[in-house]
């Protein structure tokens, strides 16, 4: 194609010479400037803009006479990059302002890669996120993460796909505790003989024998202690009385008794809900709250290797529009990893659903995401239909005793 556009430029530029009988200068003159386009053309970083109205298909890009007027673009094939390389600028959303066109641009090692031939760009290199690294990332393939973690990381306790630091215990504070304050008075190895009127100052005594550090509690009257027994035991006494004649109903009225049990299991979630109903007792076990879920299903797995119906349910959904729902772009928003070229691929007109370009960038972007992560994504943008969706897909099967 840019053989045919030079071929073009300077058939044009023959005839305006012949038809308006330019002098030998002005032939000389047009000439270096056929040069300066050419040079232009292939060499140097291209001239380009992303308009929010893209004219072309997501496999071409528009050349401009003008990058600002749509009537002087016209819609060019994307070239395909070997491995290794990418197209540049992105195919599917750029406008290049003429001559320029787009290239093929080698992928930077360490931070971008292409690992097949096709008409996209280098994607960004993955991180292990405190994975021990088996292969780094090269201008070929992706960063490959073992599944150990590296020293100083450990396991999050409750996603096996998670490595944190370990964390560090607390250093013991420096400063030396202040010393005790000397007694006030000596122990005395004797025992003085004192009248039986000096109670009160044997009292005194005895408390100023108390370290100064050591707070001193007030001794109680003998009208507290008549007001602890009087009030205190009887209301014991009134607790085990009312205990046992509730433990004493035998006439009690059956649906009474189903009603209490149930409205009491509401309360407290760590037991199970014992009824009486026709003299037989029934256990109810109570559903697993929010922060339990995940452990009883079986979603330790990559959301690469999820199943296909569950997989193309999960691309309906998220793609969704109406109703109102969170969809693709609030999941991406939540992810909060993505890197800008991510995005720019997600809006980019496609044969495929938006949820799929979601799923590929990633899977792209961190083959090791877990389904378990994704489903916490969905719980946090209210999603529960599709949490439940995918939990009950993935529940292991019950057996029966």
């Amino acid at each position: 194609m840019k053989i045919f556009a030079k071929r073009k430029i300077i058939q044009l530029a023959l005839n305006a010479v012949s038809a308006s009988h330019f002098s030998l200068t002005m032939g000389v003159q047009l000439s270096f400037f056929l040069l300066l386009i050419h040079a232009l053309a292939t060499s140097g970083e291209p001239i380009f803009s992303t308009p929010e109205n893209f004219n072309c298909k997501y496999d071409k890009y528009e050349i401009c006479g003008n990058l600002t007027d749509d009537a002087s673009c016209h819609c060019e094939p994307c070239p395909t990059c070997p491995i290794g390389k990418g197209v540049y600028p992105l195919c599917g959303q750029s406008r290049l302002l003429w001559p320029y066109h787009t290239l093929c641009k080698p992928c930077e090692a360490g931070r971008t890669y292409s690992d097949g031939e096709g008409i996209g760009s280098c994607n960004p290199c993955g991180h292990c996120d405190g994975f021990v690294t088996t292969k780094n990332c090269t201008t070929h393939s992706n960063i490959v993460c073992s599944t150990t973690c590296k020293k100083g990381f450990q396991l999050h306790p409750n996603l096996n796909s998670v490595c944190i630091p370990i964390p560090t215990p607390t250093a013991k504070p420096t400063s030396k505790p202040m010393p005790q304050l000397p007694l006030t008075s000596p122990p005395s190895t004797t025992t003085p003989s004192m009248p039986a009127n000096h109670t009160t100052e044997n009292r005194t005594n005895s408390a100023d024998l108390v370290p100064s550090g050591q707070p001193s509690s007030p001794p109680l009257s003998r009208l507290e202690v008549i007001l602890i027994v009087v009030l205190i035991v009887p209301a014991i006494a009134l607790i085990v009385v009312i205990y046992r004649m509730c433990n004493r109903q035998p006439h009690a009225n059956p649906d009474d008794t189903e009603n209490f049990l149930i409205s009491s299991s509401r309360e407290s979630s760590s037991v199970d809900v014992h009824y009486a109903k026709d003299s037989q007792k029934v256990s109810l076990p109570l559903p697993p709250t929010s922060s339990t879920i995940y452990h009883a299903r079986n979603l330790d797995m990559r959301l690469a290797d999820i199943p296909f119906p569950l997989k193309q349910y999960i691309i309906v959904e998220i793609s969704k529009i109406k109703p109102a729902v969170s969809n693709w772009r609030h999941i991406a928003d939540m992810y909060g990893k993505l890197p800008h070229e991510y995005y720019i691929k997600l809006d980019v007109p496609s044969e495929h659903l938006p949820g799929e370009n979601l799923l590929d960038a990633l899977n792209s972007y961190d083959p090791q995401l877990k389904l378990e992560q994704f489903v916490i994504i969905l719980e946090k943008v209210q999603r529960n239909d599709m949490v439940e969706h995918i939990c009950k897909e993935m529940a292991p099967k019950e057996t029966t005793l």
